[in-house]
């Protein structure tokens, strides 16, 4: 994990008001109202965590990269593939916390019904702070591990 010093003398802002800011910037860089708010509240509650080389620091790169068409503003995150215990979800070029929310959702579903779980999501970009999508597991009373990688092979 990446560790950035906390400067006590920087300004402060409250939690809420900085998730309605993100959301809006989001917003205005072409997501949906929908997935502004998600984004925007992984991002605030990474800072919350201490995180802040992951959270709310990077919105304006984030924005930059959906109106450069780098990260697909508007994704149809959908399942590819599944087959037993595994599920591969598509990104559509969306930001990669989108993705894996839904990824770490759906294989929670998969470990109920097998014992466990496998997901795989492609075509998305960055994840953030993936603490967030091993602790939607242990909040469902299971155990997750979760790996990343910038580079989102073709197939």
């Amino acid at each position: 994990m990446a560790y950035v010093q906390v400067n006590y003398d920087n300004r402060r802002y409250m939690p809420e008001p900085l998730k309605q800011f993100a959301s809006e910037v989001f917003g205005k860089a072409g997501l949906s109202v929908d997935h502004a708010a998600e984004l925007a509240g992984y991002l605030v509650a990474t800072d919350l965590r201490g995180v802040l080389s992951h959270g709310t620091g990077a919105v304006a790169g984030y924005a930059h990269g959906f109106q450069s068409g780098h990260y697909n503003p508007r994704p149809a995150i959908k399942i590819a593939r599944e087959a037993g215990a595994t599920v591969q979800y598509d990104g559509d070029g969306g930001i990669g916390h989108l993705c894996a929310a839904r990824a770490v959702r759906g294989v929670m579903d998969k470990a109920r019904q097998f014992g466990i779980g496998l997901a795989h999501g492609r075509y998305c970009g960055h994840t953030g702070s993936i603490g967030h999508w091993t602790r939607i597991a242990t909040a469902g009373d299971m155990i997750a591990l979760f790996t990343s990688t910038a580079v989102s092979p073709s197939d």
